[in-house]
């Protein structure tokens, strides 16, 4: 058999529109993108066991401003004893090294509250 017989005749090129997600499927227009939020409101709350409302398709992205831990639940009601997880204190009060915590899987009332002082920083994406 000559070299010339294993030759391929015609070559048809390809070209993928999009890129390839880590399952391995792919993604038209170029790439995936986060989504895009239209606004941002900044809350401080200083009442415990006040709350707010993330809306379906929000987030809310949380960080204690004061010098104790903060607990915070998805949900209302919640106490010192009852809540989703804890924000860590910050050194001194706003010195920005308080624990900080992005909700991003869930839709309703989330309230916080601390043993005595409570800063929560909160900005909420919708």
């Amino acid at each position: 058999m000559a070299l010339i017989d294993n030759m391929v005749g015609e070559v048809t090129p390809v070209v993928i529109l999009g890129s390839q997600t880590a399952s391995g499927g792919f993604v038209a227009g170029g790439g995936v993108s986060a989504r895009q939020y239209t606004t941002v409101t900044n809350l401080i709350i200083t009442t415990n066991g006040q709350g707010f409302t993330i809306p379906a398709g929000g987030k809310a992205l949380v960080q204690n401003w004061d010098d104790e831990a903060i607990f915070v639940k998805l949900g209302g009601a919640v106490t010192t004893s009852d809540a989703s997880f804890i924000l860590q204190a910050g050194t001194a009060a706003n010195d920005g090294k308080g624990g900080s915590y992005m909700i991003d899987d869930y839709t309703g009332v989330v309230t916080a509250t601390a043993a005595a002082t409570l800063r929560l920083n909160v900005a909420l994406y919708t």
